[in-house]
């Protein structure tokens, strides 16, 4: 997998292409989902953050700057984010 490749996708995504947002699907979502499970620990869980991480991805590639990071650290950020967020928000409910 090439860094530039990943850059490139996410440019497309950033100008509303759906194909650059398939391929970046195809290539990232089994990785970010085996992070949002172990954040998680739940394949529920996981698989919200996983969806939340690319609509974020969606409707935010814009700010993705290539000088601040790596596009495969942004895209791990997003699920991270996405999980704890979510064991965030379902540690305040109660049964």
């Amino acid at each position: 997998m090439r860094t530039d490749d990943d850059d490139a996708l996410l440019r497309g995504c950033a100008f509303g292409d759906r194909g650059a947002l398939r391929l970046l699907y195809d290539r990232w979502s089994a990785r970010l989902y085996g992070i949002a499970l172990r954040i998680t620990n739940r394949p529920d869980l996981a698989a919200d953050a996983l969806q939340d991480a690319f609509i974020q991805v969606w409707q935010h590639a814009g700010r993705f700057d290539p000088a601040r990071g790596s596009a495969a650290g942004w895209l791990i950020a997003q699920a991270r984010y996405r999980a704890l967020d979510l064991i965030r928000r379902h540690g305040r409910e109660t049964p």
